[in-house]
């Protein structure tokens, strides 16, 4: 699991690994989250994943459009798995509908939210498919 903060953090969030032969790691960003990238953040990366895999890595970054899979797209597919369960929940809870039937109530669409603070713990990882 790694751990970024600042710009660095929001970048890597939306970075795709697609290459990495030894040490050196090649990752892919979509212009479209590239706003803030600049020519420190490779060495940056490299560093802060140097230090948590306890071995020296080069990561090199480029800007392009790609298929990978990023953190960001994994916390969002979590979120939306997550919002389904809590709907899912909810509409299934018969305590709950007896009381909506009783009090001629209804839930407003869009109201129910699951927990995001767990989605957004999710550490950065790289899942191997």
């Amino acid at each position: 699991m790694f751990h970024f903060t600042g710009i660095l953090h929001n970048i890597a969030l939306n970075l795709a690994l697609i290459d990495c032969r030894g040490g050196a790691l090649q990752f892919c960003i979509k212009e479209k989250h590239a706003t803030l990238l600049n020519e420190r953040h490779p060495a940056q990366l490299s560093q802060a994943l140097s230090q948590q895999l306890g071995q020296s890595v080069t990561a090199t970054i480029t800007v392009s459009d790609h298929d990978g899979r990023t953190p960001a797209q994994y916390r969002a597919a979590l979120a939306a798995a997550r919002l389904a369960e809590a709907e899912q929940a909810i509409s299934s809870d018969q305590a709950l509908n007896g009381l909506i039937a009783a009090f001629d109530g209804h839930i407003i669409p869009g109201s129910i939210r699951p927990n995001l603070a767990d989605v957004e713990a999710v550490p950065l990882q790289h899942d191997a498919d």
